[in-house]
C-alpha cells in the first residue's frame, strides 16, 4: 500500500502526508475498533481492503481458537471460540485470513507498478543536428 500511495503522490512530501492518514483509516476499521457489520454501506469496502484487519483476524484466531477460560460470572465467555464469535470472526481462520492478505498484497505491488508506469517521466525525442 505505501509503494501505491508513494506512486501515485507527486512528491515525497505528500506521500507522507497521505500514509499517515490512509493507515489511520485502515486501522480504525481493521476489526478491533468497528466491526464489519456496522460499518455504513459505502464505507464497507475498507475493511475488505485493510491489511490489518486481516492480519487482526488471522492473529485472533491464532491465539484464541481452542482456548477454555474460567468463568467467575455469568456474563463471562468460556471458551475462546466463543470470544471469536463476539468479535465476529466465528468462521475465521488463518488460512482464509493469509490468502486473503496475500490477494491484496498482490493487487496493492500491481497497482503500485501500474502507476508507476503510466507515471514515468516522458522526454522530447533528441533532434539530431
Amino acid at each position: 500500500l505505501g509503494l501505491a500511495v508513494g506512486a501515485l503522490t507527486p512528491s515525497p512530501e505528500a506521500a507522507n502526508a497521505l500514509g499517515p492518514a490512509i493507515m489511520v483509516i485502515f486501522i480504525v476499521f481493521g476489526g478491533l475498533y468497528v466491526q464489519p457489520a456496522n460499518v455504513p454501506a459505502p464505507l464497507r469496502w475498507i475493511p475488505n481492503t485493510s491489511l490489518i484487519r486481516h492480519c487482526f483476524d488471522a492473529l485472533s484466531c491464532n491465539e484464541m481458537r481452542g482456548l477454555e477460560f474460567e468463568t467467575e460470572r455469568p456474563t463471562d465467555l468460556p471458551t475462546g471460540d466463543a470470544a471469536l464469535e463476539r468479535f465476529g470472526l466465528g468462521d475465521a481462520t488463518v488460512a482464509k485470513s493469509s490468502l486473503r492478505q496475500a490477494r491484496l498484497l498482490l493487487f496493492y505491488w500491481y497497482s503500485a507498478g501500474s502507476i508507476l508506469s503510466n507515471n514515468k517521466p516522458r522526454f522530447a525525442d533528441m533532434l539530431d543536428e
